[in-house]
């Protein structure tokens, strides 16, 4: 049983991640990926360019505020838009 909770809570976890990079779209606005990603472990700033990485591996970037491409966790890989 204690194994069944656990895998449960894994893909409750996974569909979470999963959704907020899957409603990711080239042209968003730095407060609308904020909104489906939260708020990122580091926020890199260079040459017009600002790349957001977060704690599960995913990366944003942006420039001038718009998101110009992501790359998704890698549990996540494969959807449109992103950097392969």
């Amino acid at each position: 049983m204690k194994h069944i909770c656990r895998l449960l809570l894994f893909l409750v976890l996974a569909t979470s991640v999963f959704a907020q990079w899957s409603a990711l779209r080239v042209g968003m606005t730095q407060n609308e990926v904020r909104e489906k990603c939260g708020y990122p472990m580091v926020i890199d700033r260079s040459k017009g360019h600002e790349t957001w990485v977060y704690d599960n591996g995913g990366q944003a970037v942006f420039g001038n505020g718009i998101l110009l491409f992501f790359t998704a966790p890698k549990k996540c890989r494969g959807l449109p838009g992103q950097n392969q």
